[in-house]
């Protein structure tokens, strides 16, 4: 039985999940950084280069909403820690590390 505040979920069955952060330059998934065991010093500093100049929200809404798609969710912060949102609780984020 699906609570019924997850029906629209489970309803809507076919949808996105955005998976966008440092570890994207690396061109080899989300766990790179745990899964081939990189230096941790040199993942922050890669991620303090890291500026995603063609990303397109639209682009990618516009795909989701042709193929059908009835959702999206952005992994605003994954494994890494590192946010895409300014915070008071860390500086490890887009907002701070971004190139200028």
């Amino acid at each position: 039985m699906i609570p019924e505040k997850w029906r629209w979920f489970a309803e809507a069955r076919f949808g996105m999940f955005i998976h966008f952060g440092p570890y994207a330059a690396y061109g080899r998934g989300e766990q790179v950084l745990f899964r081939e065991h990189l230096d941790q010093r040199e993942y922050v500093e890669a991620a303090t280069r890291w500026n995603p100049r063609r990303f397109d929200a639209k682009a990618w809404a516009r795909v989701a909403k042709d193929a059908g798609m009835r959702y999206c969710v952005l992994t605003s912060r994954h494994h890494d820690g590192y946010c895409l949102w300014d915070s008071k609780q860390t500086d490890y984020t887009s907002a701070s590390l971004a190139p200028q």
